[in-house]
């Protein structure tokens, strides 16, 4: 009938128009993750920035205090305030859509920390050389599964598709230039998290990579430390690391807390390591009683810092 041929038109259109709506959705979504990742990158560029200009290119908690100016988070005024100072070229609205990627409940210690880590885990063997150029001195062996810190304006193109970085083996803090990836495309390093410890026993924390060195405190089971340099080898299968104290509640870090050198690994047995059932939360989350969050209900509010244990079912 002519009606129901009217009812199979309309519904091809509907169809036809519920299909452009969602790719033209698609179309928005994928720009609008374009804008947040140039937002970012333009936002931490200017900190690093910053940070290299105030000589703490490698010290976040100093530059938190910088900025932060004695309060617990940086605002969004603040946060913005101090990407116009750099003369960023980020607008404002975009200063403040990179905030809310970043750190959506306001930025902390931790999450600068975080934010401004770039490392990098070594998967082929490399070398350490003393300048961006390929036959330079050589330094040292990088083996596979060590961990480089990343340092703030160090990269460079030394041929086409060559590129290298400056950056420092954290196993014994030695600063150097290293290639990343060949002209063949092959890549010799891969993204790395920051690493952290947590004691799984009670441990001493010293001064000096030396066993006998002065003691600054006793740690408890269940204390965070950010790994500054380490581990070493050491006498009758010691193993020492270089660690800052972290607290768990706040996230905040601080000499006065704690930073030195710990065993984490002493006649075969671990001390301190770091854990796949233990996170340090870096953003402001609710914990609710049930994984469905349509049907789930909060239990409290989970503050960046705190240590947070994976429970296995």
């Amino acid at each position: 009938s002519k009606a129901g041929q009217e009812f199979s038109r309309l519904q091809a259109r509907c169809k036809a128009l519920v299909q452009r709506g969602k790719s033209a959705g698609a179309t928005i979504l994928d720009r609008l993750e374009g804008l947040k990742v140039d937002a970012v990158q333009h936002a931490l560029s200017a900190l690093k920035q910053l940070a290299a200009e105030k000589g703490k290119a490698n010290d976040s908690n100093a530059m938190f205090a910088d900025i932060a100016q004695g309060k617990e988070t940086i605002s969004e005024e603040r946060f913005c305030e101090v990407l116009a100072s750099v003369d960023s070229g980020l607008p404002a609205e975009q200063a403040r859509l990179a905030l809310q990627c970043i750190a959506p409940h306001g930025l902390t210690s931790l999450g600068l920390v975080f934010a401004l880590a770039d490392f990098r885990r070594v998967v082929r063997d490399i070398s350490l050389t003393s300048s961006d150029e390929v036959k330079s001195e050589k330094i040292r062996r990088v083996a596979p599964g060590e961990l480089l810190d990343v340092l703030d304006g160090g990269q460079s193109s030394a041929g086409a598709g060559l590129q290298r970085l400056q950056c420092r083996a954290v196993r014994d803090g030695i600063s150097g230039w290293a290639t990343i990836q060949n002209s063949a495309g092959l890549t010799y390093v891969e993204k790395a998290e920051k690493p952290f410890l947590w004691c799984a026993e009670e441990v001493v924390l010293q001064q000096g990579c030396e066993a006998d060195s002065p003691t600054i405190r006793q740690l408890s089971v269940g204390e965070v430390l950010e790994v500054l340099e380490g581990p070493r080898e050491g006498q009758s299968a010691n193993l020492r690391v270089h660690g800052r104290l972290r607290d768990a509640r706040t996230g905040a870090s601080a000499t006065s807390m704690g930073e030195g050198w710990l065993q984490v690994r002493e006649s075969h047995q671990t001390l301190v390591e770091p854990s796949i059932t233990y996170y340090v939360c870096i953003d402001a989350v609710a914990m609710t009683d049930m994984a469905e969050v349509a049907k789930c209900k909060m239990l409290r509010r989970i503050d960046a810092g705190e240590l947070l244990e994976v429970l296995l079912e």
